[in-house]
């Protein structure tokens, strides 16, 4: 999906997604955004995702690309205040008192939102051909039983060694106590049996 992906020509969101008018929120291109208007397009792009993967998944990580590119341009350069406009999400440039950086914070949270909208969109094109097999409940009973009975007898990896001597000594002594259950059993079951009586 991400490896064919061509930047359009557009660069204005509603000529990306016309019919879309709630997420019309500039009128500006992308790349021309300051930034408390580019917070305000990311912030609406959040809110109307799901929407817009379901609607055009290749329309949707396009439009998402161009404000990553904008969001590369504001967070590595040395900016005026009239382009990195938020007082709260800059740092002053050491020595320079005209120029702002972006705070090393606000990248971590933009980078982290594309990063989930990039992944939210990939699973959601990757699922469009997931198959469902859906289990009877009898087989979901057994399957649920199964999966628990596992979980009580195989450790995880990488767990405490006291933890794992604590699990192997509680093995033994259930399987010392199954072994009794089923002696004490087998002489039930022969003494009852009617071929001796």
């Amino acid at each position: 999906m991400f490896g064919t992906l061509k930047l359009p020509t557009a660069t204005k969101i509603k000529d990306i997604f016309p019919s879309e008018t709630a997420i019309h929120v500039s009128h500006k291109s992308i790349e021309t955004l300051i930034f408390s208007e580019f917070v305000y397009v990311i912030t609406n792009l959040q809110q109307y995702w799901h929407v817009m993967v379901n609607l055009d998944a290749r329309k949707s990580v396009r439009l998402l690309v161009l404000c990553m590119i904008r969001f590369g341009y504001l967070s590595s350069y040395n900016l005026s205040e009239s382009v990195l406009d938020d007082i709260q999400e800059r740092e002053q440039v050491a020595g320079n008192k005209k120029h702002f950086v972006m705070s090393k914070l606000c990248q971590r949270h933009y980078l982290t939102t594309f990063m989930c909208m990039a992944r939210d969109a990939a699973i959601s094109h990757n699922s469009a051909g997931v198959q469902l097999d859906m289990m009877p409940s009898e087989r979901m009973s057994f399957f649920v039983l199964q999966q628990i009975s596992m979980a009580a007898t195989k450790l995880p990896a990488h767990i405490h060694p006291s933890i794992e001597s604590c699990f192997t000594k509680i093995q033994k002594i259930r399987s010392a106590s199954n072994m009794q259950n089923d002696t004490t059993d087998t002489i039930e079951n022969t003494r009852l049996s009617p071929e001796k009586v």
